[in-house]
């Protein structure tokens, strides 16, 4: 167990959010399994996987890439207008971009659908009166 926190402290630098990151990515791998209670780790693999993965922006890439294009949408224009926001700028700023009147509150809807899949997927937390990245 000390050894792989060294290996995740070192890869990591500690950003809490890159650790879920990695820990995510070695436990949805099969490296990490539990056995009789106690969690059992496979460090050749890890290792292994850390030296194809050199990078944990790749890691995140890769997660990025799997999302839907409504996420990819949504967190795009959240991240223009910056670590915070709150739904009701997120809509206004869309709304903009795409010159839609949301009446119907249809984008309203679609947004708020987006924000909590963004949390459940560790993109955004929720805060206070809205929303920020969790990588920051």
């Amino acid at each position: 167990g000390r050894d792989l926190c060294k290996l995740i402290t070192h890869k990591t630098q500690g950003n809490p959010f890159h650790v879920l990151e990695f820990l995510e990515s070695i436990k949805k791998e099969g490296f990490v399994r539990e056995l009789d209670g106690s969690l059992t780790f496979d460090m050749e693999s890890i290792k292994r996987k850390m030296k194809i993965s050199n990078s944990l922006a790749k890691l995140l890439s890769q997660k990025v890439q799997g999302l839907s294009e409504k996420m990819k949408q949504v967190l795009k224009i959240a991240s223009l207008i910056g670590y915070r926001f709150t739904e009701n700028v997120l809509v206004g700023v869309t709304a903009q971009l795409f010159t839609v009147n949301d009446s119907s509150n249809f984008l309203t809807d679609s947004i708020k659908k987006q924000l909590e899949n963004a949390i459940n997927q560790r993109f955004l937390e929720s805060v206070d009166e809205g929303y920020q990245f969790s990588h920051d």
